[in-house]
């Protein structure tokens, strides 16, 4: 049986990751309270209601809006958590904190709570403001998709977890040093077996592994360039105790769900100092990601950006290019990529978020065949001056022959 945690390459789009102002201590092996602001991108995920609040969770900053934790962490409403950044000791107000609530909380679909070892134990918080990025809070880089380490490679796990089975929650984030296993030895009959899946990381196993209180918090992982990379999401630990041996610490797997955070998040970096994030958008489509368009820059600016292809179906999805004019009234081309020949089943739009003067059309199907790039324009009527949050969810849904 298993217990849930329940105790709480360079990413293109997250500028300066991965980097701690105040390198942490890599000498010791055993167990250690963290040197203060080391892991600048953990974050503790807190739940309460009014003005009291409990730790519940670790979790990691990937973007100054966006946070990583596990799935098994959210059992309630969005309303009912908060986000603190900047934490070492939770026991002293230590004026480093930064404290958000969470705006939208997004589980990944395939989580299913009466079925840890069935994997995706994943979910994303956007932040109700942007972190403030400083030395004490940075964020993390994770790694491309499909991304695997070697055996034996020399990670650390880290938070506010119980120092032992049944032992206290400590004040101050502990940190531990844990040797990734590979997928083979973790799978073998006398470790976890068919327990742990393709989209698990295995770390630890021998007298140290993360305990009741790590969930969803961060397995840290330094490259050789000296970049730290987030390569899993604290899941799950044998019932027999957090220490069990052949019984390693299992993780959610960051680069099996990297195209998932990518379609969910959708970071785009317009500039050096800016990172947009778009609005999370659900639909009763079966079979349909969450995709949520970047918002629009209040000046003249393409951006790009992907979404999810489904080659499993007769449905795909078209990533989309946006240009922003100058001053309304406009419209707001959007060209299908790439090319191709298609016909068009569903247009189907969500409204405009953040802008109450945008109309948009009603959605209608077109029963012509598609040859090359599309462009389909909606209209702004509004009179502002900018549009910088003028933020469009299109769907476009074609049938391919």
């Amino acid at each position: 049986s298993l217990w849930l945690f329940r105790w709480g390459l360079k990413i293109p789009w997250s500028h300066g990751c991965g980097k701690a102002a105040y390198p942490p201590s890599t000498k010791v092996v055993n167990g250690e309270e963290a040197r203060p602001h080391s892991w600048p991108w953990q974050i503790s995920l807190q739940v309460g209601s009014g003005n009291y609040f409990s730790h519940t969770c670790g979790g990691t900053l990937i973007s100054p809006s966006w946070v990583m934790t596990a799935g098994h962490c959210i059992s309630r409403s969005s309303s009912s958590y908060r986000v603190v950044l900047g934490e070492h000791d939770r026991d002293v107000n230590e004026g480093t904190e930064q404290v958000r609530t969470a705006a939208k909380i997004i589980t990944h679909s395939g989580w299913n709570p009466s079925c840890v070892a069935c994997g995706n134990d994943i979910s994303l918080i956007k932040l109700s403001q942007p972190a403030v990025l400083n030395d004490n809070v940075k964020t993390a880089c994770i790694p491309d998709s499909g991304a695997i380490l070697p055996h034996n490679y020399p990670c650390y796990v880290t938070g506010w977890g119980r120092l032992y089975t049944n032992g206290p929650l400590p004040g101050k984030l502990q940190q531990a040093q844990l040797p990734v296993i590979d997928h083979q030895h973790c799978t073998a009959g006398d470790w976890w077996g068919s327990t742990v899946k393709d989209s698990m990381v295995c770390a630890g196993g021998a007298e140290k592994a993360g305990c009741n209180g790590d969930s969803g918090g961060p397995l840290n992982c330094q490259r050789s360039d000296g970049l730290w990379f987030v390569h899993g999401v604290t899941s799950f630990v044998s019932s027999y105790g957090c220490n069990t041996y052949k019984k390693p610490t299992v993780w959610t797997r960051v680069s099996a769900f990297r195209n998932w955070i990518d379609n969910v998040s959708v970071f785009t970096q317009v500039s050096s100092h800016h990172l947009l994030s778009p609005k999370p958008f659900y639909s009763s489509l079966p079979h349909q990601p969450h995709h949520h368009p970047a918002p629009l820059a209040p000046h003249p600016q393409k951006i790009e950006f992907k979404i999810l292809i489904d080659s499993k179906s007769y449905h795909r999805w078209s990533g989309f290019q946006f240009l922003c004019p100058t001053s309304p009234p406009f419209g707001i081309p959007f060209v299908l990529l790439p090319p191709f020949k298609a016909r068009l089943k569903t247009l189907l739009f969500d409204g405009a978020f953040d802008h109450p003067h945008t109309s948009l059309p009603s959605p209608h199907p077109d029963p012509n065949p598609l040859l090359g790039s599309k462009s389909l324009t909606v209209q702004h009527v509004g009179t502002s001056d900018q549009c910088e949050w003028l933020c469009i969810n299109l769907i476009l849904l074609y049938s391919f022959s």
